[in-house]
């Protein structure tokens, strides 16, 4: 009741085929806001364990939320890196997202955009991501983010499966005004 803000679960996984070496990949996001603060900073930790026949290195996310007093739905950046091996010929993947504000919607929409640029030797499509904007309603301010993310377009020479990411907030928010006894 006192904490309006719930917990964000983020779930993905890949799921390889025989001749796919590589590992699942796992996600895990959570925001723990204080009382104090109720937009308290979001953590994202991403990161894929190489088997001995996977030349991909690991990828590391971070995401980090810095709200102000004047304006507590602060811009929101996400980087992410991958580090490719000599026997890795899959491009870097680059991911961008923002969340800009306004005065009279606080509550703006988020654009997320991903994409992969393969090499000659990459039979790997490009992923496409794209994440519905906010729709808060007067009841409830706080609406469900859902988070589409197309699956990989495999060739004959690519053995993965595909990626399927889901994401969800579902959020209740109770608000009450502080009242002040002014004494006489």
């Amino acid at each position: 009741m006192s904490n309006p803000y719930a917990t964000v679960m983020v779930s993905e996984s890949l799921s390889p085929s025989m001749s796919n070496p590589y590992a699942t990949v796992m996600v895990s996001e959570s925001l723990s806001p204080s009382m104090s603060n109720p937009y308290a900073t979001v953590m994202v930790s991403e990161s894929l364990s190489p088997s001995m026949s996977n030349p991909y290195a690991t990828v590391m996310v971070s995401e980090s939320l810095s709200p102000s007093m004047s304006n507590p739905y602060a811009t929101v950046m996400v980087s992410e890196s991958l580090s490719l091996s000599m026997s890795n010929p899959y491009a870097t993947v680059m991911v961008s997202e923002s969340l800009s504000p306004s005065m009279s919607n606080p509550y703006a929409s988020v654009m997320v955009s991903e994409s992969l640029s393969p090499s000659m030797s990459n039979p790997y499509a490009t992923v496409m991501v794209s994440e519905s904007p906010l729709s808060p309603s007067m009841s409830n301010p706080y609406a469900t983010v859902m988070v589409s993310e197309s699956p990989l377009s495999p060739s004959m020479s690519n053995p993965y499966a595909t990626v399927m990411v889901s994401e969800s907030l579902p959020i209740t928010v109770h608000v009450q005004p502080l009242r002040h006894s002014h004494g006489e």
